[in-house]
């Protein structure tokens, strides 16, 4: 039986604004197993980079972690001090950043980036890390790899920034990774690359990872399950190729039907009316009634949990049927 890597219980992730408090995550629970890629699918301001952020402890003030717990392999990492997380980042799990240009020190040689983090957490000396980092940057699709370590992140161009931010989170071959929507600033081509080369190299190491995008089209690739949030809840979730197929609840259906496809090809999308509420003032119940074609009475209370076929479930009052 697949272990489960990280299980996230109850997890409540605040902030204190001038508007008021703010629940970036509400009561957030999400299972990842070996070797499974999770989707998180969302809008943006929907919880998913500070689901991120949570398990790598990286919640600054006015922000907390005020209920719940994040267990990874059995070790609460909400109960770790800096020193314990600092350890753990990186070398079992690892982020992947959206702007390469934010995680890249741009004062830093690449091969210097490379080398002190295999220093750092694995003792080996200069040549053998050199060689190490060689290897994946090759192995990333990085060409004339010698080269690119002796250069500075501003020399390169965005794509083969964000390969080397890839390389970097993977030089230590972590357990898990997480992916914080990594090709969004990318053109599709280099895109479709970088997607091919992740996905080869994640499945060689058996490398759980944590795909966060807002492009339900790219989930569609790279994740076995996918997590779709709204408001720092989890509205639906189960098999990808299920969720994709058969969606129950009319958030997923609005985010898939402002996909573009070869079905409404030379129609206007249908893009989800309004815009995500603000997390100081969320309506009563639940927060996508005032957005949802079903809506009722009973939305201005909170949508159950209710478990659908399978390993399937949904947060709403009137989920769409799926086939058994």
């Amino acid at each position: 039986m697949t272990q489960c890597i990280l299980e996230i219980r109850d997890l409540t992730t605040r902030f204190e604004t001038t508007q008021g408090v703010a629940n970036a995550l509400d009561h957030l629970s999400l299972e990842i197993y070996e070797g499974e890629v999770i989707g998180l699918v969302g809008e943006s301001g929907s919880g998913k980079s500070m689901t991120g952020y949570s398990i790598m402890g990286l919640i600054e003030h006015p922000g907390a972690i005020v209920n719940g717990s994040i267990l990874y392999r059995g070790q609460d990492l909400c109960a770790l001090d800096k020193e314990q997380l600092r350890q753990l980042r990186g070398d079992r799990i690892a982020m992947i950043f959206q702007d390469p240009m934010m995680s890249l020190n741009p004062v830093l040689r690449i091969d210097t980036q490379l080398v002190e983090t295999l220093k750092a957490h694995r003792g080996i000396d200069h040549r053998d890390a050199i060689r190490r980092a060689t290897e994946l940057l090759q192995a990333m699709g990085i060409p004339s790899p010698e080269a690119r370590l002796r250069q500075y992140p501003h020399e390169l161009s965005g794509g083969m920034r964000q390969r080397i931010a890839i390389a970097i989170a993977l030089l230590l071959e972590p357990d898990l990774i997480i992916a914080d929507e990594p090709t969004t600033a990318l053109d599709v081509t280099i895109q479709a690359q970088i997607i091919h080369e992740f996905q080869t190299l994640i499945e060689a190491r058996g490398t759980s990872v944590l795909w966060i995008t807002h492009d339900l089209a790219v989930a569609s690739t790279m994740a076995d399950r996918l997590a779709i949030m709204y408001a720092g809840q989890i509205v639906e979730r189960g098999p990808a190729n299920e969720v994709l197929e058969n969606p129950a609840h009319p958030y997923t259906e609005g985010l898939l039907r402002s996909i573009p496809s070869r079905n409404v090809r030379g129609k206007p999308l249908q893009q989800i009316p309004g815009s995500t509420p603000s997390l100081t003032h969320l309506p009563p119940g639940c927060p996508f009634a005032p957005r949802c074609e079903r809506a009722a009475s009973i939305c201005a209370t909170t949508p159950p949990s209710q478990r659908l076929s399978g390993s399937r479930s949904t947060q709403c009052h009137f989920p769409r049927e799926v086939p058994s």
